[in-house]
């Protein structure tokens, strides 16, 4: 796909990879709107990059609709969507993890995926890729990563059904697998492995290169280079 002025949307796209994805699609000539619940974070990236943004909740449904609705209606279509918007829970054990913060986080990860991608459709009448970031937790199933990892294997799961179901309306869906990355989302509770994290400069790098590329990989591994 050549980038130059396409119109590409990025949930969760005020910082981490969502942010440096934003800054890679500018870069190459695309038209981007950028997607958060914060407002000030978005418009001071909107500033900096001289990009649309939309203050929203991906957990809820009507936002991601009213959000193709304002794309399309600036720009009569969406060509990319990417469903990056995501949340971490602290790894408990199966038994200790806070139920309530396990459903806010399945709501963002698991719901989010699917609103975005059914509101991605509804701009990609005459085609377009839909870009789910998910996690190679969904392949591993590590211990004390019950919940996360639960959300991550459905969304995966509801991204190869999807796929499916798209073949023949030109909508290409692809999955991207980061095995972690060094960004916000882990706050001040970090991982004792999260030095050895990804960066997201070089999972924004491979994302950016499969989606251009003349065969995209439908699913994306990325793990730490040996």
């Amino acid at each position: 796909m050549d980038l130059r002025g396409k119109m590409v949307v990025i949930t969760g796209g005020s910082k981490g990879l969502g942010k440096t994805l934003a800054q890679n699609f500018v870069q190459a000539g695309a038209n981007v709107t950028v997607n958060a619940r914060n407002e000030n974070e978005l418009k001071e990236l909107a500033q900096d990059l001289q990009v649309d943004f939309f203050v929203g909740n991906v957990s809820d449904e009507n936002e991601m609709k009213n959000l193709a609705q304002r794309v399309v209606d600036k720009f009569g279509r969406i060509d990319v969507w990417i469903n990056n918007a995501g949340a971490w829970l602290p790894a408990p054990s199966i038994q200790e993890f806070d139920a309530i913060k396990a459903q806010v986080l399945i709501e963002t990860n698991l719901f989010g995926t699917i609103f975005g991608s059914r509101a991605a459709i509804l701009g990609m009448s005459v085609g377009g890729v839909i870009v789910n970031i998910l996690s190679t937790t969904a392949y591993d199933g590590k211990a004390k990563s019950a919940v996360y990892g639960a959300d991550k294997w459905g969304a995966m799961s509801f991204t190869r059904v999807l796929r499916e179901e798209l073949k023949t309306k030109n909508i290409r869906v692809l999955g991207v697998f980061p095995g972690g990355m060094q960004t916000e989302i882990f706050s001040g509770d970090k991982p004792e492995e999260y030095s050895q994290f990804l960066d997201p400069n070089w999972v924004a790098q491979k994302i950016m290169e499969n989606i251009q590329s003349d065969g995209p990989e439908d699913e994306l591994v990325l793990r730490r280079p040996q």
